[in-house]
């Protein structure tokens, strides 16, 4: 029996954590950035708020940061070849376009990904566009822009690049997130991606190099909150259906959450009554009034 697939929001998350490690000091970080009418948008761009911003003492792939970087991030299952990085390069120049940026050099296009880049090697050749790696698991090449692949399984597991291997698979993985957990204790927005997301690993680790957040009860409930948050209860709805998202939480749930009078006010009386059947209404008000089912069924025949 083949195993049944679990969603995980790896690029919402991978968003947050850049968010937790840059702070809002010297960057600007929008996810899914339009650059069209269509639905093109690219995962992430970060913007320095200053210029002269020296990005020396960040994590390795920070260090290469431009005015301007946009992002393509890949989960550990997905691949990044040519159609990718046309598409990276394509949506860059749209970026440029649409916000009548004068020059290509102060946008730089980066890649982070957990796939090798030898498969790219024939297309950067055919283009004699000469590709070099600057460290371990970042790779550079100009491509009319200053294109950065970042292969986040090879990167040097120093402090500061310890969260991005939240984001893929490595040989020691175990040790790694002991050493995550040890460094990033007090940051909320790492600990909470590398439960989501990692949970099979992290429930393997030994409970006393465990953060104590991983204890409480409420944390998934706040990581649903925050997807929530991040993303609005419409556009959630949307994607998951509304008959399949009453089913699993629950009529009863969501009209406590949401409350009765901002439900009737949103969808509208006639709305609810014909979606729920008057005789399903009647029925709910009787029980909440204490009538046993006989004598609702008599209520029901009398009406």
């Amino acid at each position: 029996m083949a195993s049944k697939h679990i969603y995980k929001p790896w690029h919402y998350y991978f968003t947050r954590t850049l968010k937790s490690l840059l702070g809002r000091k010297h960057f600007t970080i929008n996810s899914e950035v339009s650059v069209g009418k269509l639905p093109l948008k690219i995962d992430i761009i970060i913007i320095k708020k200053e210029h002269n911003y020296d990005t020396s003492h960040l994590a390795d792939p920070f260090k290469h940061f431009n005015d301007i970087n946009v992002i393509e991030f890949k989960s550990p299952e997905a691949s990044f070849g040519i159609n990718e990085l046309d598409k990276l390069l394509a949506y860059a120049l749209l970026y440029k376009i649409k916000n009548n940026i004068p020059e290509r050099k102060s946008i730089s296009l980066f890649s982070f990904t957990s796939c090798s880049i030898e498969p790219l090697n024939p297309y950067f050749q055919q283009n004699k566009w000469e590709i070099k790696e600057l460290e371990k698991g970042i790779y550079y090449s100009n491509i009319g822009f200053n294109f950065y692949f970042v292969k986040l399984n090879a990167l040097d597991e120093i402090n500061e690049n310890l969260p991005f291997f939240i984001y893929t698979k490595i040989k020691n993985q175990e040790e790694v997130f002991k050493k995550l957990f040890s460094t990033y204790k007090n940051n909320k927005n790492i600990l909470d991606a590398s439960f989501l997301l990692q949970y099979d690993l992290i429930k393997n680790i030994r409970r006393d190099t465990m953060p104590t957040v991983f204890e409480s009860k409420e944390l998934m409930r706040e990581l649903v909150q925050d997807i929530i948050k991040e993303y609005g209860e419409d556009e959630i709805i949307d994607k998951i259906g509304e008959e399949k998202f009453i089913k699993k939480i629950g009529a009863e749930s969501i009209i406590q959450r949401i409350g009765e009078e901002n439900i009737i006010q949103k969808i509208g009386e006639e709305n609810i009554i014909q979606k729920i059947g008057e005789e399903n209404i009647i029925r709910s008000f009787l029980r909440k009034k204490g009538y046993s089912e006989a004598e609702i069924e008599k209520k029901i025949k009398e009406l």
